[in-house]
This record gives structure tokens, sequence and C-alpha cells, in this order.
């Protein structure tokens, strides 16, 4: 399952698809591709996102998705 999200200040580039999908801190899923648009202009706004949430990911492949800052300690 995919979700499409279209926004004035989304930003994608060929090769982001496999890469995490967030705003700020916050992670909402992997991304899955972009539709329309010059995929070479990295710096183009407006986007239209394809991108798999952490949701479906986590149940499909049976893990956990760290989506908040861990701290690793040796021990």
């Amino acid at each position: 399952m995919f979700v499409k999200v279209e926004g004035e200040y989304l930003k994608g580039c060929r090769g982001d698809s496999g890469g995490p999908f967030y705003q700020g801190g916050v992670a909402y899923g992997i991304m899955a591709g972009l539709i329309g648009g010059d995929h070479g202009n990295c710096t183009m706004k407006g986007r239209t996102v394809t991108f798999s949430a952490i949701d479906k990911i986590q149940t499909f492949l049976g893990v956990e998705v760290l989506t908040q800052p861990v701290t690793l300690t040796a021990s």
C-alpha cells in the first residue's frame, strides 16, 4: 500500500526511493517515488510523492521501525 502526498514544500530527487520519508524529526514511511515533473531538478518544490506508510511496513516485514531518536551505549 502506498500513500500519495502533494504539497508546495515537498522535495524529492531521482534516487530517493527506499530512503526515509520524514518531516522534521518524525519518520512517516519509506519513499517509493515521484510522480511527474523534472526528476533531475532536486530543488524543485511542489512535488507529488508516494511512500509506504510505517505501520504497513512494520506489519509486512514483522519489524519495529524506530521513529524517535535513541541513545546507544557501549556495555
